[in-house]
């Protein structure tokens, strides 16, 4: 009986290993990332974006960097003419696919977004993109290009579009600044704190008992609001923006 209970134990451990050897080998496996980017020569954000992509690339043995390089000084009489004129054509045609008003340098595609220029908030949305990308599936855009398939737009991924209740999907970067700051000054209205504050300022205009005092201190209180808001919203733009690309900030985030 004892050894039957054992053989039985030693089965259970076995096999418990295989499954997660099997579970573990299947978590490694990544999926296999193309990176499609369009530069210029002589544009130097699209040598600083090659560098950056080029230490992706070694970082990532899933990702591949492919570039296009765009030379306008190539003449009809050139061989490479056709080749080039054909990468133009096809800057044009991503960014107007990606909804990108102003064409230009450097242009990278990966999956179903694309970034035009380099700064350090697109180099964090990259580093996301290949941590998403290799673990879950993806559309690449690029890849249904090339085989000649119909692109439709809702395939597009942006990450400045929203889905907001009853306003449906808005997308920020097309938003007048003018109708969001009223969208938030109204909803900021109906905040509590700042409702009572309203009306000890009220309160301590009325007493005044003049009209100069009260549009005096009526601006002052308008003005110096403003100023804090806006210290306060670019302070943790500046603390997400360092910290959102930080492994060890996602870690936390999800721990927490």
């Amino acid at each position: 009986m004892i050894k039957v209970s054992f053989k039985k134990i030693i089965f259970a451990l076995l096999l418990f290993v295989l499954i997660f050897i099997s579970f573990k080998a299947k978590a490694s496996e990544k999926n296999e990332i193309n990176i499609h980017i369009y530069t210029q020569v002589g544009c130097n954000n699209c040598h600083n974006m090659k560098n950056f992509l080029k230490e992706l690339e070694d970082k990532n043995e899933n990702v591949n960097v492919i570039e296009f390089l765009y030379d306008s000084s190539i003449k009809d009489s050139d061989d490479k003419y056709e080749e080039n004129v054909k990468i133009r054509q096809e800057l044009d045609y991503f960014c107007e696919l990606f909804d990108i008003d102003t064409p230009g340098y450097p242009l990278t595609i990966i999956g179903n977004k694309a970034y035009l220029g380099y700064n350090d908030d697109i180099k964090i949305k990259l580093e996301n993109d290949i941590l998403n990308f290799s673990n879950n599936d993806y559309t690449d855009i690029f890849k249904m290009y090339s085989n000649g398939e119909a692109i439709d737009k809702s395939l597009i991924s942006h990450d400045d579009t929203f889905n907001i209740p009853i306003l449906g999907k808005i997308t920020a970067g097309k938003v007048s600044l003018l109708l969001a700051s009223i969208v938030i000054g109204l909803l900021d209205g109906f905040n509590p704190c700042g409702m009572w504050v309203l009306l000890l300022i009220l309160a301590l205009l009325i007493q005044t008992n003049s009209k100069k005092k009260m549009v005096i201190l009526g601006l002052a209180f308008i003005l110096t609001s403003a100023l804090f808001y806006f210290a306060m919203m670019m302070s943790w733009m500046t603390l997400i923006r360092n910290l959102a690309g930080k492994r060890i900030f996602l870690i936390i985030v999800g721990v927490i």
